[in-house]
């Protein structure tokens, strides 16, 4: 990978006063990352969220993905080309 971090909004709590940007990647950028595969390992389920059901699918446990530029201090809201946001959430067997 290159030496980005990411994170589920969950876990955001010190990175909130970052810059928020978004940045549009597709299913292959989401398997050449590795991402995917990593946080399946981690336990996670993913999800792609239309941008006004996010808040309803909060409430049901799904958070907002991230990726973190500590050089830069802007944290990334993963979306697709139309705006589809990468959403995950623990599985029930983690």
């Amino acid at each position: 990978m290159s030496g980005a971090l990411y994170v589920v909004a969950s876990d955001l709590r010190g990175y909130l006063a970052w810059e928020p940007r978004e940045k549009r990647i597709d299913k292959d950028w989401l398997i050449r990352s590795e991402l995917e595969r990593r946080l399946t390992d981690e336990g996670y389920e993913l999800y792609w969220s239309l941008p006004d059901s996010i808040a309803a699918r909060e409430l049901i446990g799904w958070a907002v993905v991230y990726e973190l530029s500590p050089t830069t201090r802007i944290r990334y809201r993963l979306v697709r080309y139309n705006g589809i946001t990468l959403l995950a959430r623990k599985t029930l067997a983690s």
